[in-house]
């Protein structure tokens, strides 16, 4: 398999596979429409491998930094920015599931869930982020994180070097450019089909297709490519 990094080959590879599975998905939702409404629905493969390929790239990503910090390779302190990332992926795995509510059948306390659109133990279906009117929404924010972290931080790391000294030194681990059209693809999804056939299960096939670039950029960075 090609390796993740800016280098041209990788970034062909890896940008051909990313809209070649988008293609397949837009086949899957055009040729079988009950098949992709499936895949996005709560409790199926496409929702748990949301949570699988988040928990995957937070235990990833914490698990490079437990390493370097016991190798003596690196301080607590630069180590800040890697962690809260592996921690913010942990968390949305976590809420991808409910935290495990439907699986382990646990009740919601009444407090929340009068305040929770869903009625579940989650915070992105609080009122205050999961409605019509809020100034931040869930799914505007996951398209700004991602058009942040998957598109402007890799272009600027790689094309503007004052940025790329800047992220050197907050050891903000940037994602490769070869995992940037996957946030590419995933936002496009968001942008086109999603609005010219509204559905709530294009958001969750935009989530699935985001936590996969997430995935591949722990994959990455664990193997240290921003190190060669």
């Amino acid at each position: 398999m090609t390796s993740i990094s800016n280098s041209r080959s990788s970034i062909i590879f890896w940008s051909a596979v990313a809209v070649a599975s988008w293609a397949t998905i837009l086949a899957l939702y055009f040729l079988a429409p009950d098949a992709y409404v499936w895949l996005g629905t709560e409790d199926k493969p496409g929702e748990n491998m949301t949570s699988v390929f988040y928990f995957g790239a937070g235990l990833l990503l914490l698990w490079r930094s437990i390493t370097l910090l016991r190798g003596g390779r690196t301080s607590l302190v630069r180590e800040i920015l890697p962690i809260l990332v592996a921690a913010f992926f942990i968390f949305v795995g976590g809420e991808e599931i409910s935290w495990g509510q439907r699986l382990f059948g646990f009740q919601t306390p009444e407090s929340i869930v009068d305040n929770n659109v869903q009625g579940e133990m989650t915070l992105h279906n609080l009122t205050l982020f999961d409605r019509g009117g809020a100034v931040l929404n869930q799914h505007t924010a996951l398209n700004l994180i991602a058009l942040f972290m998957g598109v402007i931080v890799p272009f600027s790391y790689r094309f503007i070097p004052p940025l790329r000294k800047l992220m050197i030194r907050l050891n903000f681990p940037p994602v490769p450019l070869a995992v940037s059209m996957w946030f590419i693809v995933g936002l496009l999804h968001g942008q086109t089909i999603a609005k010219i056939a509204p559905h709530w299960s294009h958001t969750e096939i935009k989530e699935l297709i985001f936590s996969f670039g997430f995935f591949l950029y722990a994959v990455a960075i664990f193997k240290g490519w921003d190190e060669d």
